[in-house]
């Protein structure tokens, strides 16, 4: 086996070549494989034989990592956990302090079930607004839908980017292979994310059996720019699921413990004040900047709040947050796995919670601030050549698209050749992703990034010219 690439070795034994769906295998740049991670930085090579190099990591692990690789607290109490057992056959006393933590996070919030996976909590919550109201629908948002907002088929928006994704079960999946689309969308319907409108429709279109409305903390169409919630949306979506009899699940699978206050010039704490005065007397500026609890979900005031990946840095572990009014739905369901019991990801996520909250929240602050200063320098370098570009998102979940480049998924020729050449400086980020933060980074890593990409604006001047 030793005469073989890595790249061979696994085109043998994974479907396709792939251990999993992984958006930055095939892009023809950067790692195909990864050998270790710390801070904002991985350290990769091509699975040909060439050699390991490091990179800045703006994927940061697709959004799990948000204090940075190898946080020694946070893998200190993971652990010493694990000395105890890593998955045993009950449940464990730091699920409870967990739970009671992530219940403390906002008011309102009762209860909480525990996963691994985004797709596991979304999953929950659909089959527990079901359960609670005794309807069907759900509606969720569609992507730069190309046709009526009330059709339930998930083609009238496979010209872009079709319905916001909201994990990998066959449930969200639409038309992907191998699942059964009339199945598995039938009682889905679309609307326009920011787009009151269009959610009236939708529900109109429920006809009384809405049992939820999925919202994202952002629209963030793959491939295309991100779109803020206003506070008229966030607050006309609350009142209509009120006024419907549905229940409201807000899915902040990539942005919780990210989106806040930079989002823009005062934009969250700023909603937040619009949109629950109350509410947001009690927080403090930097609770206002945390959507783990105080931002987003006292904007929305969702009956049910979906949490992943950032939740225990890197520690495999997700949560369904609900309030009374989901409750006995949430109880009567199936949802369960056999690792969802292992408890030291739970101290991951423990200890994770405690350095995000430190210092009203100084690491979600300081993780805005890098990427405002990237933003920044982004958008002045391609000025400077005259490239007309949109960098969109919160602050720490950027992206960057290409006014020349094809709007459609995985189509992006600038944006990919952009990439290419910041990766051959040293930089990783995705032409089709949005890209995500953490508190590792440092002025020093997002100027020495700025470097890379000045040069990667320099590398497809020539592409921009053609296509213009």
């Amino acid at each position: 086996m030793s005469g073989r690439s890595l790249a061979a070795r696994a085109a043998a034994v994974f479907p396709g070549g792939k251990v999993t769906r992984w958006p930055l295998q095939g892009l023809g740049y950067g790692p195909a494989y990864l050998t270790k991670g710390a801070g904002c930085r991985v350290w990769g090579h091509d699975g040909e034989g060439g050699p390991t190099r490091s990179y800045i990591d703006y994927m940061s692990g697709f959004g799990a990592s948000v204090l940075g690789y190898c946080h020694p607290a946070v893998d200190e109490a993971a652990a010493a956990q694990a000395k105890h057992g890593m998955t045993l056959t009950g449940p464990t006393a730091v699920s409870v302090d967990l739970a009671e933590r992530l219940v403390s996070l906002r008011p309102g919030a009762e209860w909480v079930i525990l996963g691994k996976n985004g797709s596991d909590v979304t999953t929950a919550a659909a089959r527990a607004a079901r359960a609670a109201t005794g309807r069907n629908k759900l509606l969720r948002a569609m992507d730069n839908p190309v046709k009526g907002v009330a059709e339930i088929a998930p083609s009238a928006a496979a010209a872009l980017q079709g319905w916001a994704y909201h994990g990998a079960t066959s449930g969200w999946l639409g038309s992907k292979p191998g699942v059964l689309t009339a199945e598995s969308t039938a009682h889905e319907i679309g609307y326009r994310y920011n787009d009151l409108e269009s959610v009236r429709a939708a529900l109109d279109a429920a006809d009384g059996d809405c049992a939820a409305i999925f919202v994202g903390g952002c629209s963030y169409p793959y491939s295309g720019p991100t779109e803020l919630p206003t506070a008229d949306f966030a607050r006309g979506i609350r009142q209509m699921a009120d006024d419907h009899g549905a229940l409201l699940v807000l899915d902040e699978i990539r942005t919780n413990f990210r989106v806040g206050s930079g989002i823009g010039p005062g934009h969250w704490a700023e909603l937040v004040d619009e949109v629950a005065p109350e509410a947001a007397a009690g927080l403090s500026a930097g609770s206002k900047a945390e959507a783990g609890g105080g931002g987003l979900a006292t904007a929305f005031a969702p009956d049910m709040h979906c949490l992943c990946k950032a939740l225990a840095n890197g520690h495999p572990l997700a949560a369904l947050v609900g309030n009374a009014a989901a409750r006995d739905g949430a109880g009567v369901i199936t949802a369960s796995g056999t690792y969802w019991l292992s408890a030291p990801p739970m101290a991951a996520a423990l200890a994770t919670l405690d350095i995000l909250e430190a210092d009203d929240h100084a690491a979600i602050r300081h993780m805005q601030a890098m990427g405002s200063r990237l933003a920044q320098g982004l958008r002045a370098q391609a000025a400077a050549r005259g490239i007309e570009v949109t960098v969109s998102g919160p602050a720490a979940l950027p992206f960057m698209t290409f006014a020349v480049d094809d709007p459609r998924p995985n189509e992006r020729a600038v944006g990919r050749a952009w990439c290419a050449a910041a990766a051959d400086g040293g930089v990783w980020l995705h032409p089709d992703h949005n890209w995500y933060l953490t508190a590792a980074h440092t002025p020093a890593d997002v100027d020495e990034t700025l470097a890379a990409t000045e040069l990667a604006f320099d590398a497809v001047i020539p592409l921009v010219d053609r296509d213009l």
